[in-house]
């Protein structure tokens, strides 16, 4: 992929371009708001849409210059009330797709996950990925190491592979209290090491792991505390409280951060743990990266080969269980602050316009080589 365009061609290769339609996609994402920042300075249309019966109503209303732009699948099948519902969906979207295909639409996929993280209905969602790595123009992924780890669903073609890596969120959040002030707000003592879950609270998540590791230090006298802050379902909650079962310090905030409150609980924190089973990416380890805290992820053999030249990303055994999560909590120490200078030197290294200029060259080179051919035909596979 040519990153290094000058604007002015970009722009006249993006002209092309009649509109983005991004599918499923929220207002609120930042990742999708940075990702799409150098289309939309171009004058490029994007479309956010949610939903899958107001999706198949999008792509009906598609025409040749457009381009649909797929990255969680999870509402396709996932979203079916039984098995055969999950079919009858997949089964809908390839006619719709197809369809639009067929009229010049252009397809690229974001792979976000090797599949969706509660997946119920397993091979009609396998089915599904299979279907777009074979109909899309374009399979955008973030790393190198995605290739690998998706053969376990269906090979990527290396021609139609670009890697446009994940940014920091650099500049999309002012830093306006100090750490001091933030460890204030929340009650916590100078030399209490404060660890953060930041995102939306989900049982995939490893949560157990991590308040029973918070819970094994505290029985040994650690001064530890656990800052807790996503959106939870009702039931997610229940469960989360069920996990509390020995108390010790913990601050939580079940529901959406707004925009201005991101950043002071970052400042208050001295580690973030992405306790995940098993995951292909991850925005919170950028987000840490933007507020220069170290990260502590599972070192699933891909995320150590991706991350490994980096101080700031730190590993636990995702096998070993909570006592290993705890065990790595309380041998992180960063008396100087040069692991944190580390963490925000690699957020400064690829800020969201850059990404955003990536993604847009990757748009401009399919806006040349295959949008203005009509003739394309699209590969159909049934269920």
């Amino acid at each position: 992929m040519e990153t290094t365009m000058k604007t002015s061609t970009l722009r006249e290769r993006l002209s092309a371009v009649s509109r983005v339609l991004a599918y499923p996609a929220w207002q609120d994402n930042p990742y999708l708001n940075m990702l799409y920042l150098g289309l939309r300075s171009r004058g490029v249309p994007v479309s956010f849409v949610s939903g899958f019966e107001r999706l198949l109503r999008e792509i009906s209303a598609t025409k040749r210059g457009d381009i649909l732009h797929v990255h969680w699948t999870q509402q396709i099948c996932q979203g079916a009330s039984d098995e055969d519902t999950a079919w009858l969906n997949l089964a809908r979207f390839k006619d719709h797709v197809n369809g639009a295909v067929g009229r010049g639409v252009v397809v690229v996929w974001t792979i976000h996950n090797l599949i969706p993280h509660e997946t119920r209905f397993r091979e009609p969602e396998l089915d599904l990925s299979r279907y777009l790595v074979g109909v899309a123009t374009r399979l955008h992924v973030m790393s190198e190491e995605t290739a690998t780890v998706f053969r376990a669903v269906a090979e990527l073609p290396h021609e139609k592979t670009v890697i446009v890596p994940h940014s920091s969120y650099f500049g999309i959040y002012e830093q306006t209290m100090t750490r001091e002030a933030a460890r204030a707000s929340f009650g916590l003592s100078p030399n209490q090491k404060s660890v953060l879950f930041f995102g939306q609270m989900r049982s995939y998540k490893g949560l157990d792991l991590l308040i029973e590791a918070c819970a094994q230090l505290h029985a040994r006298s650690a001064d530890v505390a656990l800052l807790m802050a996503g959106k939870a379902r009702p039931e997610e909650l229940s469960a989360i409280d069920d996990m509390f079962k020995r108390p010790f310090p913990n601050i939580r905030r079940h529901g959406f951060i707004d925009h201005p409150e991101v950043p002071t609980w970052f400042a208050a924190a001295d580690v973030v743990v992405v306790p995940y089973k098993d995951f292909l990416n991850s925005g919170t380890m950028f987000l840490a990266a933007t507020f220069g805290v170290p990260v502590l992820l599972p070192g699933l053999p891909h995320v150590r080969e991706q991350f490994s030249g980096q101080s700031w990303v730190l590993f636990f055994d995702p096998e070993g269980g909570a006592s290993e999560v705890a065990a790595a909590i309380d041998a992180f120490e960063d008396p100087d602050g040069e692991i944190a200078r580390d963490a925000l030197n690699f957020a400064r290294s690829y800020r969201p316009s850059d990404m955003s200029e990536d993604f847009a060259a990757l748009i401009a080179d399919i806006a040349v080589s295959e949008s203005v051919d009509a003739t394309v035909t699209p590969e159909v596979s049934t269920p």
